[in-house]
């Protein structure tokens, strides 16, 4: 069965919270802050330190080198909706890429969270 989580990110405080779905269903303190906070949905992967995967968050691979500056490609979680799964943006790259499934991308066992598009809002390429 798949496990349904999420993250708030508070912005007057600028912490996350997590929750499972029942949490969020019974949750006053998070009902009454909802204006100020964004939610992200756990991808239901984890990185190759085994750290959850949520989106917003920013993926770095290792095994992949941006051409210009030797730094490790870094990726942003997003869920595509004409794709219907969770995917990472690769149109940066030069090969022409672009939305790639994390499933299909995490084959390589590469990939290792290096912050979120809250705290970390520099880091994509």
């Amino acid at each position: 069965m798949r496990t349904i989580k999420f993250r708030t990110f508070y912005r007057p405080n600028a912490n996350f919270d997590y929750h499972d779905a029942v949490d969020l269903k019974n949750s006053e303190s998070f009902l009454f802050h909802y204006g100020d906070c964004e939610m992200e949905q756990f991808t239901g992967l984890f990185d190759r330190n085994g750290k959850e995967i949520y989106e917003g968050d920013f993926l770095c691979d290792f095994e992949v080198e941006e051409e210009e500056n030797s730094n490790p490609a870094c990726y942003k979680v997003e869920y595509v909706d004409r794709l219907a799964c969770w995917c990472v943006d690769t149109s940066f790259l030069r090969n022409g890429s672009g939305y790639v499934s994390i499933t299909d991308y995490f084959v390589k066992e590469n990939l290792e969270i290096m912050g979120n598009s809250y705290q970390n809002p520099e880091l994509p390429r």
